[in-house]
């Protein structure tokens, strides 16, 4: 069985019986993805393609490098 889990904050989605399957937990999640892909549009960035902060990106090369 495989769990389906929201696009934007991928938290685990409640299974669900009938209906289209739900792709975000709330409204909130639903809007920000809207506005992500917004965004990425008027950066021109594709979906293999993430913007990160420097200090986020400093953080992950020190935890690859211990």
């Amino acid at each position: 069985m495989r769990t389906s889990r929201c696009k934007w904050c991928r938290r685990v989605l409640p299974e669900q019986r009938r209906g289209r399957p739900r792709e975000f937990c709330s409204q909130a999640c639903r809007q920000w993805h809207w506005v992500g892909q917004q965004r990425a549009r008027e950066l021109q960035l594709n979906e293999d393609e993430l913007v990160v902060t420097k200090a986020t990106l400093d953080a992950l090369h020190d935890e690859l490098y211990v």
